[in-house]
């Protein structure tokens, strides 16, 4: 075979890896574009989904007892019911996992067996005073069948006395950028941690004594190692990443 001939071959080879790559490179970025719009972790993503009461003083005693009543279907929308005013909720990121796992057992005869499922994403709601402790919280669930993501979706709101699910969504497997799952069993850092841990510097950066929100969730931008932490106070924001083993810190967007 020719010299020509060889650099002729190699340089078409390397036309059809570049060719493909930019295929690879295109399909996955429409799929990230499709789960921005309208990913598992929105509760309108799902055709199939639904709402039940809860007692919010006595669910978690009950599931400590090993109860199984803690869930009535509710009619009508969740959202127009009003804040229970004469309860205050502090509950742990264990709380509202040992609740998700009560509801799929209800909703599914499922319960969310970390063996089986996969999180996609955590997100919870809480304050950076003491006690610590969050408010309201969401999980995405993932699990991989034959090349694709089946989801389902979990959202609780104690203040309010309910709980949502949404199930059944399917997403195509990326070439690329594949989901990755946070670890919440395994993690030496839980949300409580994180909270604790940024919680002082927060509130020293804000100057408040008195009130300092926090959104919180896991994994952002595929990424399961950090608890992305977003405290705010008034318009003032301050983003802290806060590794799940270590429990090390950054500042990625200090307010200006």
């Amino acid at each position: 075979m020719s010299k020509r001939l060889v650099l002729g071959v190699t340089g078409v080879m390397l036309l059809l890896l570049v060719l493909v790559m930019i295929v690879v490179l295109v399909y996955d970025n429409h799929l990230d574009g499709q789960e921005n719009s309208a990913g598992p972790n929105f509760m309108s993503s799902y055709s199939d989904y639904g709402y039940d009461k809860i007692d919010p003083e006595t669910i978690l005693a009950s599931l400590g007892r090993g109860d199984t009543k803690n869930f009535v279907p509710l009619l009508g929308e969740p959202h127009s019911i009003k804040e229970l005013t004469n309860i205050t909720i502090n509950w742990t990121q264990a709380d509202f996992l040992k609740i998700a796992g009560a509801l799929g057992q209800f909703v599914w005869n499922d319960p969310m067996d970390p063996k089986r499922w996969s999180v996609f994403s955590i997100g919870l709601d809480g304050s950076c005073l003491s006690p610590f402790g969050f408010q309201s919280a969401s999980i995405a669930y993932f699990r991989l069948e034959g090349g694709t993501y089946i989801t389902r979706l979990i959202e609780m709101e104690p203040a309010f006395g309910w709980v949502g699910w949404g199930d059944g969504e399917q997403y195509p497997q990326p070439i690329l950028h594949k989901w990755k799952g946070v670890d919440l069993s395994g993690a030496r850092v839980s949300a409580d941690d994180a909270i604790r841990i940024v919680g002082q510097d927060a509130i020293s950066r804000f100057q408040a004594k008195d009130s300092c929100g926090v959104v919180m969730g896991s994994p952002e931008n595929n990424d399961p190692e950090n608890w992305y932490l977003h405290t705010f106070l008034g318009s003032n924001f301050v983003l802290y990443v806060v590794n799940l083993e270590t429990g090390h810190y950054t500042v990625q967007k200090p307010n200006q």
